[in-house]
């Protein structure tokens, strides 16, 4: 029974990362001079990136860099500082009450 909670737990990993990859760390646009097109860049989690032109519709994809392990990683460590400034946001307004 517990190879099977083994299995059960890295696939719902694997699903939370599926979901964190999609999540956009950085959305930047630029442009060089007044006639020159906008890049439309977007920046995910796992370091993949979507690169657009403004005079094209054509979209060039990046690949995230990371191997699957790293990755689990990173997810992890984003999760833990997310609850650890929700647990001090938490602690500081019991404080000031």
């Amino acid at each position: 029974m517990t190879e099977h909670d083994k299995q059960v737990a890295k696939q719902r990993k694997l699903l939370r990362l599926e979901e964190w990859r999609k999540g956009i760390k950085l959305i930047y646009n630029e442009r060089k001079d007044e006639d020159s097109p906008w890049k439309f860049q977007i920046i995910y989690f796992d370091d993949s990136e979507t690169l657009e032109w403004s005079n094209t519709n054509h979209k060039q994809h990046t690949p995230s860099p990371h191997d699957e392990d790293t990755l689990i990683d990173m997810m992890e460590s984003a999760e833990h500082e997310y609850q650890r400034k929700l647990f001090n946001q938490r602690r500081d307004n019991e404080t000031t009450i």
